[in-house]
């Protein structure tokens, strides 16, 4: 927990040193057989996002207000209270706004920053919550309202500035970390087949180091691209969506959806199939025409499909939620979608007649975790309102089906 004065235990500059510093020490271990059989792009995307910073995001629309009635000593005074020091009342009040992101950065200076230092308690994420920032505005009882509001805008500007700075200077480093992972892996990739030149004047048989670290995907929130396993000689590789085009399709959703909350006076008068046709559009623009709505699958008809080649590479179904009663038909509905060659599909779901939409985020995930085709929980975000579960195949327990789950929040107050 970090307490009280934010921004200033060390230079953000700094922490950017030791990134690059671990990147490139990462880089070296990386095997031999996994740097010259994956394409660089992988490489450098999974490099990346393992290493690259997620600047803080408040979310002051889900903030909470706490108050305590107290006390505090002044000193001072005019007249015969000259010099003394008496006791006021006060009024506490403590207001908590949760964040995502790398919970480090609240105590990095970042390039540009004020003479005033922010401050407040920051309480780290859990397994269950996201974490949280805690503003308190502590002023005697006899101050009005606006006061006590002014104090605390005051004190949330200063803090949003600092983001805003330090949100510059991680997108400037992010940028230039692909950058330099690509020159790094390059090099890495010169030095390898240096070596790969001696042992064959040698004579020496290559064989692969048992010690080499696999890569598989680390359980943190962000999305890190995991390195592909390498198919062993002679075997032919199971066909499914590549997890880069996975994770990009479900970028286009979630961007779409994102703005559609934004202004949902403009999107709430569709339906589904209005919604989902939208969606559908802008898919189209990253796939070149192979997204489709309502076609025919397996046992019956799925919102959205795209084609890979000669066969199905990804199933979605857009929702309107109507109730946790509703997910499990959903869930149904999709998994009887999915044949044998899919193992990647996607939930959506559009609040548009609910006024409490953090109650619908905690209902949505415990609605698909109690059904009896439940595997694992990957992901868990409810802040941002999205889920990666993995069920299993309804005809073959040992098949996995991983979804991801939105929840995009159309409400409109009439």
């Amino acid at each position: 927990m970090v307490k009280d004065t934010l921004f200033s235990s060390y230079r953000l500059n700094d922490h950017f040193k030791e990134i690059k510093l671990s990147l490139f020490e990462y880089i070296e271990i990386i095997s031999e057989n996994q740097i010259f059989e994956t394409e660089v792009d992988t490489l450098v995307e999974h490099c990346v996002g393992k290493f690259e910073i997620e600047p803080l995001e408040l979310y002051e629309d889900r903030s909470k207000a706490s108050h305590i009635e107290s006390q505090k000593t002044v000193h001072g005074g005019y007249g015969y209270r000259s010099g003394a020091s008496f006791t006021v009342k006060t009024l506490a009040i403590t207001h908590t706004i949760p964040f995502t992101g790398d919970e480090v950065l609240w105590r990095l200076q970042p390039s540009s920053f004020k003479t005033r230092v922010p401050v407040g308690t920051v309480i780290p994420a859990s397994a269950s919550e996201v974490g949280s920032l805690s503003i308190v505005i502590n002023l005697p009882t006899d101050e009005g309202a606006d006061e006590f509001q002014k104090e605390y805008e005051r004190n949330l500007e200063n803090i949003k500035g600092y983001l805003a700075s330090q949100a510059r200077d991680i997108e400037a480093f992010n940028a230039d970390l692909k950058v330099q992972t690509l020159d790094k892996i390059n090099m890495r990739k010169e030095e390898l087949n240096k070596h790969r030149a001696i042992l064959e004047a040698l004579n020496i048989p290559l064989e692969p180091n048992p010690d080499a670290p696999s890569f598989e995907l680390i359980p943190i929130k962000k999305v890190v691209v995991p390195l592909p396993e390498i198919t062993p000689p002679g075997e032919k590789p199971e066909p499914g969506i590549n997890k880069n085009i996975y994770e990009h399709i479900l970028n286009v959703i979630r961007h779409e959806g994102i703005s559609w909350e934004n202004s949902p006076e403009t999107y709430s008068v569709h339906d589904e199939e209005g919604l989902r046709d939208i969606i559908l559009s802008h898919l189209n623009t990253h796939f070149e025409g192979k997204a489709t709505g309502e076609t025919f699958r397996k046992k019956g008809k799925t919102d959205i499909r795209i084609e890979a080649e000669d066969r199905v590479a990804f199933v979605a179904e857009c929702k309107v939620w109507t109730g946790p009663k509703a997910v499990g038909e959903a869930l149904e509905q999709l998994l009887g979608y999915l044949t044998w060659r899919d193992c990647k599909a996607s939930l959506v779901f559009f609040n548009k007649h609910n006024l409490g939409f953090s109650e619908i985020t905690e209902k949505l995930p415990s609605a698909l975790k109690s059904h009896d085709l439940f595997e694992t929980a990957v992901i868990e975000d409810p802040v941002k309102a999205e889920w990666r579960f993995t069920f299993r195949d309804p005809e073959d327990a040992k098949r996995k089906v991983t979804i991801h789950i939105f929840a995009f929040n159309l409400f409109v107050r009439s």
